[in-house]
Protein backbone atom coordinates (compact mmCIF):
# COMPACT_ATOMS: atom_id res chain seq x y z
CA UNK A 1 0.00 0.00 0.00
CA UNK A 2 1.48 3.25 -0.98
CA UNK A 3 1.25 6.21 1.62
CA UNK A 4 -1.46 8.77 -0.08
CA UNK A 5 -0.43 11.81 1.33
CA UNK A 6 3.51 11.14 0.36
CA UNK A 7 4.38 12.00 3.56
CA UNK A 8 7.50 9.34 5.55
CA UNK A 9 5.65 6.63 8.04
CA UNK A 10 8.65 7.03 11.00
CA UNK A 11 9.47 10.38 11.69
CA UNK A 12 13.47 11.23 11.20
CA UNK A 13 13.34 13.90 13.86
CA UNK A 14 12.12 11.50 16.39
CA UNK A 15 15.57 10.03 16.84
CA UNK A 16 17.55 13.31 17.30
CA UNK A 17 17.92 14.39 20.58
CA UNK A 18 18.33 17.76 21.39
CA UNK A 19 21.54 18.84 23.48
CA UNK A 20 20.14 20.66 26.84
CA UNK A 21 20.36 24.50 27.21
CA UNK A 22 23.32 25.13 28.91
CA UNK A 23 23.02 26.08 32.14
CA UNK A 24 25.56 28.52 34.09
CA UNK A 25 26.20 27.51 37.61
CA UNK A 26 25.41 30.67 39.48
CA UNK A 27 21.60 30.12 38.35
CA UNK A 28 21.73 26.15 38.41
CA UNK A 29 19.78 24.41 41.51
CA UNK A 30 20.55 20.80 41.83
CA UNK A 31 17.78 18.17 42.74
CA UNK A 32 18.80 15.28 45.25
CA UNK A 33 21.10 13.04 43.04
CA UNK A 34 23.03 15.64 42.33
CA UNK A 35 24.08 16.67 46.29
CA UNK A 36 27.59 14.73 46.28
CA UNK A 37 29.25 17.79 48.28
CA UNK A 38 26.93 18.57 50.89
CA UNK A 39 27.62 20.57 54.01
CA UNK A 40 27.11 21.35 57.73
CA UNK A 41 28.23 23.09 60.60
CA UNK A 42 32.35 22.59 61.01
CA UNK A 43 31.40 19.72 58.13
CA UNK A 44 31.48 19.05 54.27
CA UNK A 45 30.20 15.61 53.32
CA UNK A 46 31.67 13.82 50.35
CA UNK A 47 30.12 10.59 49.36
CA UNK A 48 33.27 8.48 49.04
CA UNK A 49 32.57 5.65 50.77
CA UNK A 50 31.35 3.90 48.23
CA UNK A 51 34.66 3.54 46.60
CA UNK A 52 35.60 1.36 49.31
CA UNK A 53 32.60 -0.63 49.15
CA UNK A 54 31.42 0.63 52.11
CA UNK A 55 27.62 1.90 53.15
CA UNK A 56 27.41 5.67 53.21
CA UNK A 57 29.64 6.19 56.08
CA UNK A 58 29.19 9.19 57.58
CA UNK A 59 32.79 9.28 59.57
CA UNK A 60 35.02 8.25 56.45
CA UNK A 61 32.78 11.10 54.39
CA UNK A 62 33.23 14.17 56.76
CA UNK A 63 35.49 16.34 55.70
CA UNK A 64 35.78 18.77 59.12
CA UNK A 65 36.17 22.64 58.46
CA UNK A 66 36.80 23.97 61.82
CA UNK A 67 37.00 27.17 63.17
CA UNK A 68 39.69 26.62 65.46
CA UNK A 69 41.94 26.43 62.41
CA UNK A 70 40.10 28.46 60.17
CA UNK A 71 37.11 30.48 60.92
CA UNK A 72 36.66 32.26 57.40
CA UNK A 73 36.25 28.72 55.36
CA UNK A 74 33.85 27.90 57.99
CA UNK A 75 31.61 30.69 57.07
CA UNK A 76 28.02 29.09 55.75
CA UNK A 77 28.02 30.62 52.49
CA UNK A 78 31.33 29.79 51.66
CA UNK A 79 31.08 25.92 52.56
CA UNK A 80 27.83 25.96 50.37
CA UNK A 81 29.89 28.12 47.51
CA UNK A 82 32.14 25.23 47.13
CA UNK A 83 29.79 22.29 47.42
CA UNK A 84 27.73 24.45 44.76
CA UNK A 85 30.37 24.50 42.50
CA UNK A 86 31.92 21.30 42.96
CA UNK A 87 28.31 19.36 42.79
CA UNK A 88 28.01 21.57 39.23
CA UNK A 89 31.58 19.97 37.98
CA UNK A 90 30.70 16.25 38.99
CA UNK A 91 27.30 16.55 37.00
CA UNK A 92 28.77 18.04 34.06
CA UNK A 93 32.50 17.99 33.39
CA UNK A 94 33.51 14.95 35.80
CA UNK A 95 30.94 12.40 35.40
CA UNK A 96 33.50 9.59 36.05
CA UNK A 97 34.43 11.57 39.10
CA UNK A 98 37.79 11.57 38.55
CA UNK A 99 37.91 14.41 41.84
CA UNK A 100 35.69 12.33 44.02
CA UNK A 101 38.18 9.04 43.56
CA UNK A 102 40.91 11.78 44.40
CA UNK A 103 39.16 12.65 47.84
CA UNK A 104 38.81 9.03 48.93
CA UNK A 105 42.09 8.42 48.40
CA UNK A 106 43.56 11.13 49.95
CA UNK A 107 41.10 11.54 53.20
CA UNK A 108 42.17 7.73 53.92
CA UNK A 109 46.16 8.75 53.56
CA UNK A 110 45.23 11.47 56.10
CA UNK A 111 43.14 9.92 58.13
CA UNK A 112 45.14 6.58 58.25
CA UNK A 113 48.78 7.20 57.60
CA UNK A 114 50.34 10.26 60.07
CA UNK A 115 53.91 9.90 58.10
CA UNK A 116 51.74 11.62 55.03
CA UNK A 117 53.02 14.86 55.90
CA UNK A 118 52.59 18.20 54.46
CA UNK A 119 55.23 18.17 51.55
CA UNK A 120 53.15 14.94 50.02
CA UNK A 121 50.08 16.39 50.85
CA UNK A 122 50.94 19.36 48.33
CA UNK A 123 52.40 17.51 45.84
CA UNK A 124 49.64 15.67 45.34
CA UNK A 125 47.09 18.64 45.42
CA UNK A 126 48.98 19.99 42.55
CA UNK A 127 49.75 17.04 40.54
CA UNK A 128 46.22 16.16 40.56
CA UNK A 129 44.01 19.24 40.91
CA UNK A 130 45.95 22.30 39.99
CA UNK A 131 47.74 19.91 36.99
CA UNK A 132 46.31 16.84 35.04
CA UNK A 133 42.78 16.10 34.08
CA UNK A 134 41.18 17.32 36.82
CA UNK A 135 42.51 20.60 36.21
CA UNK A 136 41.51 20.19 32.44
CA UNK A 137 38.07 19.56 33.34
CA UNK A 138 38.01 22.75 35.71
CA UNK A 139 39.21 24.82 33.33
CA UNK A 140 36.50 23.42 30.68
CA UNK A 141 33.51 24.22 33.33
CA UNK A 142 35.52 28.24 33.66
CA UNK A 143 35.73 28.74 29.91
CA UNK A 144 31.82 27.70 29.75
CA UNK A 145 30.81 29.73 32.63
CA UNK A 146 32.77 32.77 31.79
CA UNK A 147 30.93 35.66 30.95
CA UNK A 148 32.49 38.93 31.68
CA UNK A 149 33.97 41.21 29.15
CA UNK A 150 37.34 43.12 31.15
CA UNK A 151 38.47 46.02 29.44
CA UNK A 152 40.05 48.15 31.66
CA UNK A 153 43.16 49.90 30.81
CA UNK A 154 45.58 52.26 32.06
CA UNK A 155 48.46 54.15 29.58
CA UNK A 156 50.49 54.84 32.94
CA UNK A 157 50.57 51.80 34.09
CA UNK A 158 50.31 48.51 31.90
CA UNK A 159 50.25 46.12 34.70
CA UNK A 160 47.00 47.60 36.14
CA UNK A 161 45.48 46.98 32.71
CA UNK A 162 42.85 43.76 33.63
CA UNK A 163 41.47 41.84 30.46
CA UNK A 164 39.21 38.88 29.93
CA UNK A 165 42.84 36.69 29.85
CA UNK A 166 43.56 37.66 33.49
CA UNK A 167 39.46 37.37 34.38
CA UNK A 168 39.61 33.82 33.60
CA UNK A 169 42.64 32.76 35.20
CA UNK A 170 41.22 34.77 38.38
CA UNK A 171 38.33 32.51 38.19
CA UNK A 172 40.19 29.43 36.97
CA UNK A 173 42.40 29.59 40.69
CA UNK A 174 38.64 30.08 42.28
CA UNK A 175 37.90 27.04 40.96
CA UNK A 176 41.36 25.29 42.19
CA UNK A 177 40.62 26.68 45.64
CA UNK A 178 36.88 25.98 45.95
CA UNK A 179 38.39 22.03 44.90
CA UNK A 180 40.87 22.10 47.70
CA UNK A 181 39.65 23.67 50.46
CA UNK A 182 37.72 19.94 51.96
CA UNK A 183 40.69 19.19 51.71
CA UNK A 184 43.30 21.82 52.99
CA UNK A 185 40.80 22.41 56.42
CA UNK A 186 40.93 18.47 57.13
CA UNK A 187 44.49 18.18 57.41
CA UNK A 188 44.86 21.40 59.09
CA UNK A 189 42.77 19.37 61.68
CA UNK A 190 44.27 16.18 61.47
CA UNK A 191 47.83 17.83 61.92
CA UNK A 192 46.71 20.31 64.17
CA UNK A 193 48.20 23.13 62.15
CA UNK A 194 47.80 26.00 63.99
CA UNK A 195 49.19 28.80 61.51
CA UNK A 196 46.94 29.01 58.51
CA UNK A 197 47.67 31.88 57.10
CA UNK A 198 51.24 30.67 56.29
CA UNK A 199 49.96 27.01 55.76
CA UNK A 200 47.57 28.16 52.99
CA UNK A 201 49.85 30.69 51.26
CA UNK A 202 52.43 27.81 50.96
CA UNK A 203 50.05 25.71 48.32
CA UNK A 204 48.20 28.85 47.21
CA UNK A 205 52.01 29.59 45.96
CA UNK A 206 52.00 26.81 43.74
CA UNK A 207 49.19 27.56 42.12
CA UNK A 208 48.35 31.15 41.62
CA UNK A 209 50.82 31.34 38.39
CA UNK A 210 48.66 28.78 36.31
CA UNK A 211 49.27 29.67 32.61
CA UNK A 212 51.13 32.41 31.01
CA UNK A 213 49.47 34.89 33.36
CA UNK A 214 52.10 36.40 36.42
CA UNK A 215 48.72 36.87 38.65
CA UNK A 216 50.49 38.05 41.57
CA UNK A 217 52.48 40.64 40.10
CA UNK A 218 49.28 41.97 38.83
CA UNK A 219 47.48 41.58 42.47
CA UNK A 220 50.14 43.17 44.30
CA UNK A 221 50.89 46.37 41.55
CA UNK A 222 47.01 46.57 42.06
CA UNK A 223 47.25 46.84 45.71
CA UNK A 224 50.19 48.95 45.64
CA UNK A 225 48.51 51.35 43.52
CA UNK A 226 46.07 51.45 45.22
CA UNK A 227 47.17 51.80 48.80
CA UNK A 228 49.56 54.72 47.57
CA UNK A 229 46.85 56.83 46.47
CA UNK A 230 45.23 56.11 50.29
CA UNK A 231 48.61 57.08 51.32
CA UNK A 232 48.48 60.45 49.33
CA UNK A 233 45.23 61.49 50.34
CA UNK A 234 45.96 60.40 54.48
CA UNK A 235 49.23 61.34 54.57
CA UNK A 236 49.32 62.79 58.45
CA UNK A 237 48.00 59.01 59.56
CA UNK A 238 50.25 57.40 57.26
CA UNK A 239 53.04 59.35 58.54
CA UNK A 240 52.40 57.36 61.86
CA UNK A 241 51.79 54.17 60.74
CA UNK A 242 55.93 52.94 62.17
CA UNK A 243 54.47 52.77 65.63
CA UNK A 244 52.66 49.65 63.98
CA UNK A 245 55.54 48.56 62.05
CA UNK A 246 54.08 48.80 58.95
CA UNK A 247 54.09 50.78 55.48
CA UNK A 248 52.69 50.99 51.68
CA UNK A 249 54.86 48.35 51.43
CA UNK A 250 54.13 45.79 53.76
CA UNK A 251 50.45 46.95 53.44
CA UNK A 252 50.35 46.21 50.50
CA UNK A 253 51.46 42.89 50.72
CA UNK A 254 49.15 41.99 53.41
CA UNK A 255 46.05 43.04 51.12
CA UNK A 256 47.38 39.96 48.59
CA UNK A 257 47.65 37.59 51.16
CA UNK A 258 44.00 38.26 52.29
CA UNK A 259 42.90 38.45 48.53
CA UNK A 260 44.00 34.89 48.19
CA UNK A 261 43.36 33.51 51.30
CA UNK A 262 40.07 35.14 52.16
CA UNK A 263 39.06 36.83 48.68
CA UNK A 264 39.77 34.29 46.01
CA UNK A 265 37.56 31.50 47.42
CA UNK A 266 34.39 33.67 47.21
CA UNK A 267 34.72 34.35 43.39
CA UNK A 268 31.41 34.04 41.44
CA UNK A 269 30.52 33.96 37.68
CA UNK A 270 28.19 36.65 37.77
CA UNK A 271 30.53 39.41 39.88
CA UNK A 272 33.41 41.22 39.06
CA UNK A 273 36.10 39.84 40.11
CA UNK A 274 38.66 42.47 39.90
CA UNK A 275 36.33 44.82 41.55
CA UNK A 276 35.59 42.83 44.15
CA UNK A 277 39.97 42.61 44.87
CA UNK A 278 39.82 46.47 44.42
CA UNK A 279 37.51 46.40 47.32
CA UNK A 280 38.36 44.14 49.84
CA UNK A 281 42.18 46.45 49.18
CA UNK A 282 40.25 49.76 50.52
CA UNK A 283 38.12 47.66 53.17
CA UNK A 284 41.60 46.53 54.46
CA UNK A 285 42.81 50.07 54.48
CA UNK A 286 40.45 51.12 56.60
CA UNK A 287 39.71 48.27 58.74
CA UNK A 288 43.75 48.29 59.65
CA UNK A 289 45.19 52.31 59.19
CA UNK A 290 42.35 54.43 58.51
CA UNK A 291 39.35 54.30 60.49
CA UNK A 292 40.62 52.23 63.46
CA UNK A 293 42.80 53.39 67.07
CA UNK A 294 46.49 52.81 67.93
CA UNK A 295 47.04 48.88 69.44
CA UNK A 296 49.58 50.63 72.25
CA UNK A 297 47.02 52.48 74.07
CA UNK A 298 47.66 52.14 77.76
CA UNK A 299 44.36 50.69 79.58
CA UNK A 300 44.15 50.90 83.50
CA UNK A 301 41.79 48.07 84.75
CA UNK A 302 39.58 48.90 87.51
CA UNK A 303 37.91 46.78 90.25
CA UNK A 304 35.52 49.22 91.31
CA UNK A 305 34.13 49.72 88.17
CA UNK A 306 31.27 47.29 87.99
CA UNK A 307 28.50 46.08 85.12
CA UNK A 308 25.14 45.42 85.95
CA UNK A 309 26.30 41.75 86.86
CA UNK A 310 28.94 43.33 89.65
CA UNK A 311 31.73 42.17 87.00
CA UNK A 312 35.37 43.89 87.43
CA UNK A 313 37.56 44.88 84.93
CA UNK A 314 39.41 42.61 86.28
CA UNK A 315 36.84 39.81 85.82
CA UNK A 316 36.35 40.76 81.95
CA UNK A 317 40.36 41.13 81.63
CA UNK A 318 40.65 37.29 82.86
CA UNK A 319 37.46 36.24 81.20
CA UNK A 320 38.76 37.91 77.55
CA UNK A 321 42.72 36.17 78.36
CA UNK A 322 40.97 32.30 78.98
CA UNK A 323 38.86 32.91 75.54
CA UNK A 324 41.57 34.43 73.61
CA UNK A 325 43.94 31.65 74.18
CA UNK A 326 43.73 29.33 77.04
CA UNK A 327 47.48 28.36 77.32
CA UNK A 328 48.62 31.95 77.44
CA UNK A 329 45.98 32.29 80.47
CA UNK A 330 46.86 29.34 81.95
CA UNK A 331 50.83 30.59 81.90
CA UNK A 332 49.72 33.76 83.66
CA UNK A 333 48.04 32.09 86.41
CA UNK A 334 50.95 29.76 87.25
CA UNK A 335 53.45 33.18 86.90
CA UNK A 336 50.98 34.40 89.36
CA UNK A 337 50.96 31.83 91.89
CA UNK A 338 54.86 31.08 91.89
CA UNK A 339 55.13 34.77 92.66
CA UNK A 340 52.68 34.92 95.60
CA UNK A 341 54.41 31.62 96.95
CA UNK A 342 57.35 33.95 97.04
CA UNK A 343 56.03 37.05 98.12
CA UNK A 344 54.22 35.54 101.50
CA UNK A 345 57.40 33.37 101.61
CA UNK A 346 59.24 36.76 102.12
CA UNK A 347 57.04 39.01 103.51
CA UNK A 348 54.16 36.31 105.09
CA UNK A 349 52.51 35.01 106.96
CA UNK A 350 49.27 36.86 106.31
CA UNK A 351 46.94 37.06 109.36
CA UNK A 352 43.66 35.66 107.85
CA UNK A 353 41.91 37.82 110.45
CA UNK A 354 44.36 40.78 109.04
CA UNK A 355 42.92 39.97 105.86
CA UNK A 356 39.42 39.80 106.57
CA UNK A 357 39.83 42.70 108.56
CA UNK A 358 41.17 44.93 105.10
CA UNK A 359 38.13 43.16 102.68
CA UNK A 360 35.67 44.74 105.14
CA UNK A 361 37.43 48.35 105.61
CA UNK A 362 37.93 48.11 102.07
CA UNK A 363 34.90 47.45 100.42
CA UNK A 364 32.60 49.35 103.04
CA UNK A 365 29.94 47.18 101.21
CA UNK A 366 31.01 47.13 97.65
CA UNK A 367 31.85 44.10 95.75
CA UNK A 368 35.03 45.37 94.33
CA UNK A 369 36.88 47.51 96.77
CA UNK A 370 40.38 47.98 94.26
CA UNK A 371 40.99 52.04 93.97
CA UNK A 372 42.85 52.38 90.77
CA UNK A 373 45.54 54.61 92.00
CA UNK A 374 46.10 52.46 95.02
CA UNK A 375 46.11 49.80 92.79
CA UNK A 376 48.96 51.34 90.75
CA UNK A 377 51.18 52.44 93.44
CA UNK A 378 51.19 48.91 94.89
CA UNK A 379 51.67 47.25 91.78
CA UNK A 380 54.49 49.42 91.27
CA UNK A 381 56.62 47.53 93.93
CA UNK A 382 55.77 44.00 92.69
CA UNK A 383 55.72 43.61 89.12
CA UNK A 384 59.30 42.80 88.77
CA UNK A 385 58.18 39.89 91.37
CA UNK A 386 55.96 38.89 88.38
CA UNK A 387 58.01 38.73 85.64
CA UNK A 388 55.01 39.35 82.89
CA UNK A 389 53.23 42.71 83.82
CA UNK A 390 49.91 40.64 83.10
CA UNK A 391 50.90 37.95 85.48
CA UNK A 392 50.02 40.32 88.27
CA UNK A 393 46.29 40.88 86.83
CA UNK A 394 45.41 37.17 87.69
CA UNK A 395 45.33 37.70 91.40
CA UNK A 396 42.23 37.50 93.38
CA UNK A 397 40.98 40.09 95.77
CA UNK A 398 42.58 38.26 99.08
CA UNK A 399 46.09 37.99 96.75
CA UNK A 400 45.62 42.03 96.32
CA UNK A 401 45.08 42.10 99.88
CA UNK A 402 48.16 40.69 100.56
CA UNK A 403 50.08 42.61 98.29
CA UNK A 404 48.89 45.82 100.13
CA UNK A 405 50.11 44.81 103.30
CA UNK A 406 53.59 43.80 101.68
CA UNK A 407 54.03 46.95 100.57
CA UNK A 408 53.48 48.59 103.79
CA UNK A 409 56.20 46.05 104.94
CA UNK A 410 58.64 47.15 102.28
CA UNK A 411 58.34 50.23 102.17
CA UNK A 412 58.38 50.46 106.44
CA UNK A 413 61.25 48.46 106.22
CA UNK A 414 63.23 51.69 104.23
CA UNK A 415 62.24 54.25 107.04
CA UNK A 416 59.58 55.32 105.02
CA UNK A 417 57.12 56.65 108.04
CA UNK A 418 54.06 58.07 105.44
CA UNK A 419 53.76 56.51 102.43
CA UNK A 420 53.48 52.98 103.88
CA UNK A 421 49.95 53.96 105.65
CA UNK A 422 48.96 55.73 102.73
CA UNK A 423 49.55 53.11 100.21
CA UNK A 424 47.73 50.36 102.38
CA UNK A 425 44.82 53.05 103.50
CA UNK A 426 41.22 53.25 102.48
CA UNK A 427 41.06 56.21 99.04
CA UNK A 428 38.39 57.73 100.63
CA UNK A 429 38.14 60.13 97.88
CA UNK A 430 40.23 60.53 95.26
CA UNK A 431 41.39 63.81 93.23
CA UNK A 432 43.62 63.23 90.42
CA UNK A 433 46.11 66.02 88.99
CA UNK A 434 48.64 65.80 87.04
CA UNK A 435 50.95 68.85 88.18
CA UNK A 436 51.93 70.15 90.96
CA UNK A 437 51.79 74.00 91.92
CA UNK A 438 55.44 76.26 91.86
CA UNK A 439 55.82 76.16 95.34
CA UNK A 440 56.07 72.10 96.07
CA UNK A 441 57.64 71.74 92.81
CA UNK A 442 60.60 73.81 93.97
CA UNK A 443 60.69 71.85 97.28
CA UNK A 444 60.78 68.69 95.21
CA UNK A 445 63.70 69.76 92.76
CA UNK A 446 65.56 70.62 95.52
CA UNK A 447 65.61 67.53 96.95
CA UNK A 448 68.90 65.18 96.93
CA UNK A 449 66.95 62.58 95.87
CA UNK A 450 65.47 63.82 92.97
CA UNK A 451 68.74 64.53 90.73
CA UNK A 452 68.94 60.46 91.57
CA UNK A 453 65.96 60.08 90.32
CA UNK A 454 66.38 61.97 87.06
CA UNK A 455 69.87 60.36 86.64
CA UNK A 456 68.14 56.97 87.14
CA UNK A 457 65.33 56.96 84.40
CA UNK A 458 66.55 59.42 82.61
CA UNK A 459 62.57 60.09 81.01
CA UNK A 460 60.53 63.19 81.07
CA UNK A 461 57.40 61.18 81.30
CA UNK A 462 58.04 59.37 84.01
CA UNK A 463 59.31 62.65 86.17
CA UNK A 464 55.06 63.76 84.72
CA UNK A 465 54.33 60.57 86.39
CA UNK A 466 56.03 61.17 89.64
CA UNK A 467 54.99 64.87 90.05
CA UNK A 468 51.45 63.06 89.52
CA UNK A 469 51.20 60.84 92.12
CA UNK A 470 52.28 63.69 94.73
CA UNK A 471 49.40 65.91 93.30
CA UNK A 472 46.97 63.51 93.62
CA UNK A 473 48.28 62.12 97.04
CA UNK A 474 48.03 65.86 98.30
CA UNK A 475 44.70 66.67 96.75
CA UNK A 476 42.63 63.32 97.83
CA UNK A 477 41.86 62.04 101.37
CA UNK A 478 42.69 58.65 103.02
CA UNK A 479 41.57 56.68 105.66
CA UNK A 480 43.89 54.16 107.77
CA UNK A 481 43.40 50.51 108.67
CA UNK A 482 45.27 49.81 111.48
CA UNK A 483 44.26 46.34 112.23
CA UNK A 484 43.89 45.35 116.10
CA UNK A 485 45.29 49.19 116.56
CA UNK A 486 43.80 52.35 117.96
CA UNK A 487 43.71 54.68 114.62
CA UNK A 488 42.08 52.11 112.47
CA UNK A 489 39.38 54.61 110.58
CA UNK A 490 41.37 57.39 111.19
CA UNK A 491 41.94 60.02 108.51
CA UNK A 492 45.49 60.69 107.83
CA UNK A 493 47.16 64.10 107.50
CA UNK A 494 49.29 64.56 104.75
CA UNK A 495 52.42 66.63 105.59
CA UNK A 496 53.26 67.99 101.83
CA UNK A 497 57.47 68.31 103.06
CA UNK A 498 57.61 64.73 104.09
CA UNK A 499 55.48 63.13 101.25
CA UNK A 500 57.29 64.56 98.53
CA UNK A 501 60.81 63.18 100.12
CA UNK A 502 59.02 60.30 100.48
CA UNK A 503 57.38 59.55 96.98
CA UNK A 504 61.18 60.24 95.86
CA UNK A 505 62.48 57.21 98.05
CA UNK A 506 59.46 55.23 96.60
CA UNK A 507 60.49 55.92 92.88
CA UNK A 508 64.13 54.63 93.42
CA UNK A 509 62.83 51.65 95.20
CA UNK A 510 60.74 49.98 92.08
Amino acid sequence: MHNQTNQPLINPMEFVSEKPPFIPVDDWEPEEQDMIFQTAKDYIFVNISRFFGLENNRDFNSFIISSKYKRAYNNPDIREHCCKYMNYFEKYYDKEQELCAFYARTKFLIDCHPEYNQDAFFYDLVKYIAHGTISLKLGFMNEANYKLNLDYHYKKNPVLCYENVHGKVLMKISLIMCAMIPLLCHFMYKRDIRNSSTFLLSIYDKIINIGDVDIYSKLYETSTSNVSINAKRNQGIWNMQDIRGTNITLHSEECVQNILINIMPKYVYNQNPVLFNYRSIQRSTDFQIIDIAYECNFISLSSSRRDEDLNSEFDKFESFLTKEDESLYLQKVVSEKDAMSRIELTYGPFDPEEIKHYRYALSDGVKCPVNAFQQELIFNIFYKDFGDPQAINAINLDGYIKLIIAARKILLQNNLVMLPYIISSKVTRLSSRKSINRKELTRIEASPLYKLVVDKYKDESIIKKILSILGTILSSEFTLIDYGGQYDGKKINVIPELIGEEILMYVMLI
